[in-house]
Parts: structure tokens; sequence; C-alpha cells
């Protein structure tokens, strides 16, 4: 194992085709003239050799036009720490893109690996007014409860004052304002909020890493040594140090925990699944040696003084009221639009999108994925699954992952059935894909009505009403794009935080391939073909 540091700048093409932006290394020092605020001490993340996690693959997204790479692993073996990378990739590409970036590079790294914990760093680098901008965030896996959480997991629930305390001395001896560094550790994690990306170098020291604009212009960097943070460190903590400083091979296959039955009065063919949502996994069981995962009272990214911020990844759709937008059928002419309405409310959600459309507009495909919405896969030509076998199911299914794997350097992680329809044999051939089947809870019938007035009063007033609201929409008609801006609009001002699937499910044990889902995974999953 190594240390990982240095930031390599990135340069703009004078004339011509942008080229993609050059590698940068996730744990980078910046460069200029300029110079950080005080000498610090290296504060540089343990690298270790990916091969240390099992099934471990790197997948790139790369936009050439609009100067956009995002390099990131996918661990098939441990699918809620996939699904968290795509969260926290989505979210620094919407970030970059909403501050209208003239490039964006995302580059991760393993930095430790065991079979009782894995860590994974993940740094933006994007140039925002013609100023380099680092946004880094660190992701902590439990195999023991199949959860991934975010960088306070790693100290004491009841420590976390001790904590900050020693974190706001250190950063007083480069002289940092004590006020901004209380601040981002008083606030959610990067990239959610502005709080530290944290982990260990490679003797077991604490490394914290604050993005640019958080302390000082420059991003910044502290080192706790291990003796000063010894009982401090929670016992997933102490795992996690290990699997930093002694890293061992991770090989363990997570597997989804019993849910319960789908609905048997559900009629099968309807294509509106019922509404829904379950308890999957992520609870963690007694005696575990990770602390739960935390939120702050009301959702809230400010902890009260004191008390460590959330673990969650990305929203705790546990403790907000959070709705998943999903927009079917597409890409389509309007997509922009209703990406456009996305951007101006800073807003999330996910695009299924069909073979047929993705020949017809490759580009707004890349858009949206270059962009940090979430792309989920609809089938090649909209048949009905259930009524389909071998090479033509394999073709509407695994097929179009192809075509989205071409243009998005992925294989997407969630399947959205035409009608709704599926059965058992549809389901394995969708989990060799490696998807989860994805239905809803609220269908604004928008396909039908093709009114923009009802289509926002459905969106609206069901998605608040639902638990865990998956709200379906297709982005083909003109009158849904047209109702995207009220929709969005109405819903925050209503207190929704609005997600995309992935961030509606992370927290509360994610979503598994071949397993249906109609709705988040913090309650029963109850409607027609969701049996979680």
């Amino acid at each position: 194992m190594v240390a990982i540091g240095g930031l390599v700048p990135i340069l703009l093409a004078s004339c011509g085709t942008p080229p993609a932006p050059k590698t940068a290394d996730p744990n980078a020092k910046p460069v200029g003239s300029q110079q950080p605020t005080a000498a610090a001490p290296e504060a540089r993340f343990v690298e270790v050799d990916n091969a240390k996690v099992s099934s471990l693959q790197s997948v790139t997204l790369r936009d050439d036009s609009r100067q956009v790479v995002a390099e990131v692993p996918q661990v098939p073996k441990a699918r809620n720490l996939t699904q968290a990378v795509e969260v926290v990739r989505e979210k620094q590409l919407r970030l970059a893109h909403w501050a209208k970036a003239d490039q964006v590079e995302i580059r991760a790294k393993v930095i430790a690996s065991s079979p009782d914990a894995v860590g994974v760093v993940l740094k933006s680098v994007s140039t925002e007014d013609g100023q380099q901008i680092e946004r880094p965030a660190t992701l902590w896996y439990d195999p023991s409860t199949a959860q991934t959480f975010s960088s306070p997991i790693l100290i004491e629930e009841t420590k976390w004052a001790d904590f900050a305390r020693a974190v706001t001395e250190a950063g007083g001896q480069q002289k940092l304002d004590p006020a901004k560094v209380s601040a981002a550790l008083a606030d959610a994690p990067a990239p959610q909020g502005t709080g530290p990306a944290m982990g260990f170098d490679p003797d077991g020291n604490v490394v914290l890493k604050f993005g640019s604009g958080v302390l000082d212009a420059k991003p910044q960097g502290l080192v706790l040594p291990k003796d000063r943070v010894a009982g401090l460190l929670s016992a997933y903590g102490m795992n996690a140090q290990a699997a930093a400083t002694r890293p061992a091979d991770y090989t363990a296959t997570a597997t989804p925990k019993a849910t319960p039955e789908k609905n048997p009065s559900a009629a099968p063919g309807s294509a509106t699944p019922g509404s829904a949502g379950a308890a999957t996994p992520g609870a963690t069981p007694a005696g575990s040696a990770t602390p739960r995962a935390t939120a702050t009272p009301g959702g809230s990214a400010t902890p009260a003084p004191g008390e460590r911020p959330s673990t969650a990844v990305g929203p705790d759709c546990r403790v907000l009221k959070c709705v998943a937008l999903t927009y079917d059928d597409g890409p389509a002419a309007g997509t922009p639009k209703v990406v456009q309405a996305l951007d101006d409310a800073k807003a999330a959600a996910t695009f299924f999108q069909m073979g047929q459309s993705i020949k017809a507009y490759p580009d707004n495909v890349r858009l949206v994925a270059s962009s940090g919405y979430e792309v989920g896969n609809h089938s090649a030509n909209h048949p009905d699954l259930a009524k389909l076998s071998g090479t033509k199911l394999r073709e509407e299914t695994l097929g179009n992952s192809d075509r989205l794997e071409a243009i998005t350097g992925r294989k997407p992680l969630l399947f959205r059935p035409p009608y709704g329809s599926h059965k058992d044999a549809t389901d394995k051939v969708i989990a060799e894909g490696g998807m989860a089947i994805i239905n809803w809870n609220v269908d604004t019938m928008d396909w039908q009505t093709k009114s923009t007035a009802k289509t926002e009063n459905s969106a609206i007033y069901q998605g608040l009403a639902k638990p865990s609201s998956i709200v379906l929409m297709h982005d083909i008609h003109d009158s849904t794009v047209a109702a995207a801006p009220t929709i969005v609009k109405d819903l925050q001002d209503k207190g929704a935080t609005l997600v995309t699937v992935s961030e509606l499910t992370v927290n509360s044990g994610g979503v598994y391939a071949g397993h249906g889902y109609c709705t988040g995974t913090n309650v029963p999953q109850t409607g027609y073909g969701c049996k979680g």
C-alpha cells in the first residue's frame, strides 16, 4: 500500500474539439502560485490495491463534448457500496453542472479493504469560473450489515464533540479559521454538505480533506495523530483503521435480507403497481460493531452542538420526505427541458431510457448522465416482458443495457419494465444484468390524459401523500415536459426533497439485482411485482 496525493492541473484546449480532462489523483495537492493558508502536515489517504476488493471493476463515463470524465468502481459483491458510489458520483456531477463547470473529472481509489471494512474516496475536480474546484468524499462499507456510510461513522457517536475539538485545535496550528472548521464538522459530509472526507494514512493517523472554499479558497487537509484519536474511533472506525493500515481481501457477497411477499390481492398484469415499500437490508443487528446510521433531527444537515452529523450517504430519506420523480420512454426532444427544470431547482430525478429513443437522441442520453441525473434501462422496444423468453427477452433487457453502456460507460443498476409487467423468469434475466426492478407507487396517468394540469396535480399531491414515493411520468409527452417546472417547485415548496431512486433507497439497504420495488426501501413493499 502507498499514500496517494499530487493533484494534476486540468488544461483547457484553445480550439477544436475539447479533449477529455487529464487524469487527476483523488488525493492530489493543489498546484499553483497561491500558497495554502498555512503549511500543513502531509494529508494523504492510504491507497490500497483494487485487487483486494473481490469483483471490483472500474467504469468510466466520458463525454468529450462536455469535457466530463468520471471513473469509479462497481463492486457486484458489495452492491450497496456500488449504489452509494453512484449516489456520490451523480451528486458531484450535478454540483459541477449546476456551477456551469467548463470541465469535470472524477476519480476514485480504494483506501481500505478487509472482511470488516471497505473504504473508497471519490474526488471531483472541476473548472468553474476559471477556478479549479475540488470536492472530495469518502464512503465506508460495512460487510456485516451490507450497508454503506459516510465519514462520521468512523467516530464514536458520543465522542464527536471531543473529536471536533481535536480537529479545531489542529486547524488552529495551521492558522485555519476555527469557526469555519467547526461549521464544516457540524455539516453533512460532502458532497451533500461541506463536511470533510475522512480516512487514514499509512500509519493509521486520521486524515481529513476539506473541499475548495470550505476553509480556504484552496482545498485543505488535516492530520490527527493516531494517539490523539485513541478512544474516539467507533468500533467500526477501528476496523476501518486496520483495513487501511493492514489491508486484506474482501471476498464476501452481500445478499438482501428476507422481505415480505408481494401483495396477493394485486392483480397480475396490472399496469400500475400498488403503493408500497419495505424494510430491506441495512438495519444494524444487535451486537454489530457498526454504530447505527444516525440522522440529524428532522433530516437537517446541521446537528445540535456537539452532536455527530448524519452517517447517511446523500439525503437521508429515512427522516426526510423524499420523492423520486422518474421519466420513462425517453430520451426525447423535450428531455433537455426537463433537465433544465431540475437544474433550476437543484433537484434530482431518474430517467428510464428505451432503445428506440436512445438511438434517436444519443446526445440527450449523454446530457442526462453527464449532468448527474440517474439513468436506468426501460427495454429496447417497450414490449410486455412477461410474454417474452429466450433471445428476445435478453435483447430487450440486456441488449438495451449494452446500448446505454456504450454511451454512459456503465451498465445501469436499475430496470423499469414496460407496463410494470414482469415475472420470475423475467427477473432472472434482469438479475443477470445486475439490475434491480423499479416500478412505482404513483402513476400520474400522463400517458393517458396528456394534460399538463392533471400531471402536475397527480405528481404533487399523490407524490406527497404516498410513502417514499416513486412517481411515474414520461418525458416523450410535451404536456409532461411542460409540467416539470411546476411539479419540481411545488414539491420543494411543500417540503419534499427530490431524489434519484438510488438516493431514495441507499440508506435503507438499497436495491438488489432481480428484486422488485415499488417505493423506497424504508417502508414495506406491497405493490404488484414488488416483493423487495
